[in-house]
């Protein structure tokens, strides 16, 4: 019998959090950059101020975190009757991991706040009315 090669150990595990990572990183992406145009389009349009960009940035990352937490209730069988949830007759298939959905919608959430966070800190939008 051969040994395993233990070398090999850490590209494994390297991988496996890349994979995961990415898994709604495209789509989280785009929807935080149609979020972030549309709030820097009703802020600058409609406003005629950049200020409002500071709430209505954190405000679609609240917005997202929502939907994906429903997402998640809804799978988990929250509000359903007793006789509707998954039951025994399920148990035999494997647990469904998060939905690419709702990882696209977390990382969404998680650009918006980095880039609230980056455009109060360092270009002060926000700081004054």
């Amino acid at each position: 019998m051969r040994s395993r090669d233990r070398s090999k150990y850490p590209v494994t595990i390297a991988t496996a959090i890349a994979r995961r990572a990415s898994i709604g990183l495209g789509a989280g992406s785009l929807a935080a950059a149609v979020w972030a145009l549309a709030s820097l389009a009703l802020a600058v349009f409609g406003f005629k101020r950049s200020w409002p960009l500071a709430s209505l940035l954190p405000a679609g990352a609240l917005f997202f975190i929502g939907v994906a937490w429903f997402l998640y209730l809804r799978g988990d069988g929250f509000g359903r009757k007793a006789d509707e949830r998954p039951g025994d007759e399920k148990r035999d298939k494997p647990a469904r991991g998060p939905s690419r959905s709702r990882h696209a919608l977390v990382w969404a959430a998680a650009e918006l706040l980095a880039l609230a966070a980056i455009l109060y800190s360092f270009a002060g939008v926000g700081r004054t009315y």
